[in-house]
């Protein structure tokens, strides 16, 4: 089997790479064979446009069986908490449309320059067929800017509902995967609420520490 971890920034998934140093054979800088499973690494960098072209480029020349995302994210939804590990079953571009003068904005899909229900959106959602049950379930929201203003957060909220989570790659990696048609997953570890930004209320360390526990989890379930 071929499995590649994709992730924005090396910081958010390097206990999982420690643990690939000690446990399994490097083959290349971002390569290991663990078990008799191929295991390569991809940083993509931060944000959409650094995702699609590291995933476009890296597929360009790889076939993975399996390609699992990994990062931290903000909760939209109260309900979710620091240092909790979900994966991301539909996620949708937050803030790529047309702006109007009252300050509101309708989404391509509004706006009439993408259709909907067009391959790879339904609905005008990004969703993955293969979520399976390892994780509980939530919708992302992904944004060009991480959000830090109240008033932002507000119009986010009252036009995506749904969304339990904001991320800044999400639905970057997979319009991509499925334009691709590539089996994949995307795990998300909370590591603060959208709310004002205050970076002293994140719990960064915590959300690290439970993604890549949850990695090394499915790591040694995939591999057996």
């Amino acid at each position: 089997m071929k499995f590649s971890l994709v992730s924005a920034t090396l910081a958010e998934i390097s206990p999982i790479l420690h643990f690939l140093e000690k446990q399994a054979e490097k083959v290349s800088p971002f390569s290991y064979r663990f078990r008799g499973m191929q295991v390569q690494i991809l940083i993509t960098g931060v944000g959409l446009v650094s995702t699609t072209y590291s995933m476009t480029k890296y597929l360009q020349h790889q076939s993975p069986d399996l390609m699992i995302h990994a990062g931290i994210a903000g909760a939209l939804n109260p309900g979710l908490n620091p240092g909790e590990v979900i994966q991301i079953s539909k996620d949708q571009f937050a803030d790529i449309g047309i702006e109007q003068a009252d300050g509101n904005w309708d989404s391509l899909f509004e706006a009439n320059l993408a259709k909907p229900d067009e391959f790879p959106f339904g609905g005008g959602l990004l969703t993955n067929p293969d979520t399976g049950g390892f994780l509980p379930a939530h919708q992302g929201l992904t944004t060009a800017r991480t959000t830090g203003s109240n008033s932002t957060i507000q119009r986010l909220k009252e036009k995506y509902p749904e969304a339990d989570l904001e991320t800044m790659e999400s639905a970057a990696f997979f319009y991509v995967a499925l334009q691709e048609k590539v089996k994949f997953l995307s795990i998300r570890s909370i590591s603060n609420f959208v709310e004002e930004r205050n970076k002293d209320n994140w719990e960064m360390s915590k959300a690290v520490k439970s993604l890549n526990e949850t990695l090394v989890e499915m790591l040694m379930a995939l591999a057996v």
